[in-house]
């Protein structure tokens, strides 16, 4: 019989030597003697999701939890998973079973309270991060998540003294400042929500959201200079061909984005209507999509050495921080005649882009654009955006800050939708 701590002991060796990965081997081993060992499913499953296999992971804890539906540790696993691969509806199913099964706990109200809130379901999150707060008072991630959502259900009254109480408790907390910071930009409120952006980017120099939040406060208050910094298309857009000495085969790539068992029809909290949007995608080795992935690495290494090369941009609040150990992050997106996605950022991100695989059967040139700069409809400024028009073309590259505000004009095609693969350059370590 398998000794499930001689292999505990065998992956925290290899995690301390910086190969967790080592460990594999004798965990398959010991699966494939023992199948139905949930101890081992769920170690195998741990070490899998450290190597960022998350399909592999999945099935590993969806085989644990057929063979025993109480393993509740595992059913939490497998939803804070499915909730980072944004499958939020599966998320959310586990997290409400785990609050039927154990209501006393209040990690499970909080987190099915924030699934709700990040698939903008406001109304119904409030119930369960009230409950969560209950449970932990001093909970102040739960606090501030009941603000957002009393906040996207317009009850200002309600969610301004929360954000408040959040930031007397973590003045320097960049994402309960930005929060707030954005909740008062929704309330017409430039003015005041100027100082919490300038102090989280002065505590976390590579917010996104901070940045994002500059920009509109910047753009309401007239403060040209700053705009054209930090909107700066000509030098911050980067639209190309891919290059010839990166090869991909585009059909097969095609292929692979259809028959993608993941993609799900205008997935909730995500930007996409009137399309489909899959979850992230497996880029390691033997995945249909590790040819793209290597391609998208080659690209972002271009563009990286371009911009630290560039003496102009090395004092750019976002050159300054882009990350020198990174990894990478995708998913497609297929829009079928009168699909879009609303205005967004991508706030995990550092550099983000898009690769247009297939533009579809749009009729006119202009249909469809990739356009910059307008806020999403939660955050309703006066100002005229500073905005950018990008026509998407087959086999090209767009290239630009994750903190960039974006959407897509409703593509008009009929006979074949239009394929694209987004993607984040993200911190490693």
């Amino acid at each position: 019989m398998t000794d499930i701590r001689a292999l505990h002991e065998h992956v925290e060796a290899c995690a301390r030597a910086g190969d967790v990965g080592r460990a594999l081997p004798r965990l398959d081993e010991a699966v494939t003697a023992a199948p139905d060992r949930a101890d081992l499913r769920f170690l195998r499953a741990s070490v899998l999701l450290a190597l960022q296999r998350h399909d592999a992971a999945l099935a590993d804890l969806d085989r644990l939890l057929a063979l025993d539906p109480a393993a509740d540790p595992a059913r939490f696993q497998r939803a804070l998973t499915l909730a980072g691969q944004e499958r939020l509806g599966e998320a959310l199913e586990d997290f409400l079973e785990l609050v039927r099964r154990r209501p006393e706990k209040p990690e499970s109200w909080a987190n099915a309270g924030m699934v709700l809130l990040r698939m903008e379901r406001h109304g119904e999150a409030i119930p369960y991060l009230r409950r969560a707060l209950e449970l932990a008072p001093g909970h102040l991630q739960v606090r501030r998540s009941l603000a957002n959502a009393l906040s996207g259900q317009g009850a200002l009254d309600q969610a301004m003294p929360l954000f408040e109480s959040v930031l007397r408790a973590a003045p320097r907390d960049p994402a309960a400042l930005t929060d707030y910071a954005m909740a008062l930009l929704g309330a017409g409120r430039a003015g005041e929500a100027r100082a919490p952006l300038l102090a989280a980017l002065q505590a976390d120099p590579a917010d996104q959201t901070a940045l994002a939040g500059i920009y509109l406060c910047a753009n309401e208050l007239g403060l040209r200079e700053q705009v054209d910094r930090l909107v700066d298309y000509p030098t911050l857009l980067w639209n190309v061909p891919r290059p010839e000495d990166l090869a991909l085969d585009r059909e097969a790539l095609r292929e692979a984005v259809l028959a993608h068992p993941g993609l799900v029809w205008q997935p909730a909290g995500r930007s996409t209507f009137g399309g489909r949007q899959s979850p992230m995608l497996d880029l390691s080795p033997g995945s249909p999509f590790f040819r793209f992935g290597e391609v998208v690495r080659g690209m972002v290494e271009r563009r990286l050495e371009a911009l630290r090369a560039d003496p102009a941009m090395r004092d750019h609040p976002w050159v300054r921080t882009l990350p020198a150990r990174w990894r990478l992050q995708a998913w497609c997106t297929v829009l079928d005649c009168g699909g879009r996605q609303a205005p967004h950022i991508h706030p995990a991100g550092r550099l983000s882009g898009v690769y247009y695989l297939d533009t579809g059967d749009a009729p006119a040139p202009g249909v469809g654009t990739l356009t910059f700069g307008q806020a999403p409809a939660s955050v309703p400024v006066k100002a005229a955006p500073r905005t950018c028009a990008v026509g998407p073309k087959a086999d090209w590259f767009c290239f630009f800050p994750s903190y960039f505000f974006h959407h897509t004009e409703p593509f008009q095609g009929t006979a074949r939708p239009r394929i694209s693969l987004a993607f984040d350059v993200m911190p490693a370590g």
